[in-house]
């Protein structure tokens, strides 16, 4: 006797499964896309809208004018305006207070519901537009105007340069915070993220740790620092801010150090405070650390380099060179 083992079996197939199920779940709610439904519990109770999405799994819909969100859309082009737009929730399944909207086919509310004030009083949201300086042009920054007015002509009379391009300037600035404890308290590394975009008005990158070390407890790929690099506007920015600001705040400052060139015309230095520079509130801070900021230059020579640095306002020791000519 032969047996046939392709018989069928009484139970349904997975695509059919799969296709019934959505048909049951499509038939717990009574409201299709563009019914107008009416809310009838909820902060948005009693209010009236057409439904723009439909969530079968979780039985939820998004109304316009219900469920929306404000969010502040960046002007991308010259005729287009910065300002806070009015987007559909997308999240609307993962939110706690999304509203859920009630009503029979055709867009008619249930016999039993009955119009209501919310409690909570609406807040007005003013939309803001450009501000008055928005389509004039961005002005250069104070510290490079006057590197080209003064400090570049004055370089070259002193080092006796025939070509502009001869002259020093800045290339970039890189800033570098190492959090140790970020190895047993990760969320020590969110505050640091945040108050070194504040400070230079960029967003860091997280450093992860390059191997493995079993006395400190790190392994490889955890992050345990933070890092940036300043060009162009933003660093002759940043730059003019630490010299004119930041380092007057310094505890007991006595001048930077003329030794901190590394012989190819950069030159490294260190804060141990981050309270040195004026956009960090004293009050919202977590923990105070420091950081490394190394200037780089165009040229390879120190004397160059120095003689740059100073002229943009630097504030370096006088008694060391001194002090290292007695030696």
């Amino acid at each position: 006797m032969r047996i046939n083992t392709h018989r069928k079996t009484d139970r349904p197939r997975a695509v059919n499964r799969k296709r019934h199920a959505d048909n049951a779940e499509r038939a717990k709610i009574h409201v299709t896309k563009g019914d107008t439904v009416r809310v009838v519990r909820g902060d948005d109770k009693g209010k009236e809208g057409k439904i723009i999405r439909v969530y079968l799994k979780t039985g939820r819909v998004v109304i316009e004018g219900v469920n929306i969100v404000k969010r502040h859309r960046r002007a991308r082009r010259a005729e287009e305006q910065s300002g806070i737009v009015d987007f559909p929730d997308k999240n609307t399944k993962e939110k706690k207070s999304t509203t859920t909207g009630g009503g029979t086919p055709g867009g008619k509310p249930p016999a039993d519901a009955k119009p209501s004030k919310s409690k909570r009083k609406e807040k007005e949201v003013k939309v803001r537009g450009p501000h008055a300086g928005a389509k004039l042009p961005v002005p250069p920054p104070r510290l490079k105007a006057k590197y080209e007015a003064t400090v570049r002509p004055k370089l070259m009379q002193q080092f006796g340069f025939t070509n502009p391009h001869q002259v020093p300037t800045l290339e970039k600035i890189a800033i570098n915070v190492g959090v140790g404890e970020a190895i047993k308290q990760p969320k020590v590394l969110d505050s640091v993220v945040e108050e070194i975009a504040t400070i230079t008005g960029q967003a860091p990158v997280r450093k992860k740790a390059k191997k493995s070390i079993a006395n400190y407890g790190l392994r490889q790929g955890q992050e345990i620092g933070v890092a940036v690099t300043l060009r162009g506007a933003k660093m002759w920015e940043f730059l003019d801010r630490f010299i004119s600001v930041a380092v007057p705040r310094i505890r007991d400052f006595k001048g930077m150090s003329t030794r901190s060139f590394d012989g190819r015309g950069n030159y490294s230095l260190g804060v141990k405070e981050q309270m040195i520079f004026p956009e960090i509130n004293y009050d919202e801070i977590d923990q105070i650390h420091g950081m490394d900021i190394t200037i780089v230059t165009s040229v390879d020579k120190d004397d160059q380099a120095h003689a740059l640095l100073k002229e943009l306002g630097m504030p370096f020791r006088t008694d060391e060179k001194a002090s290292k000519k007695a030696s």
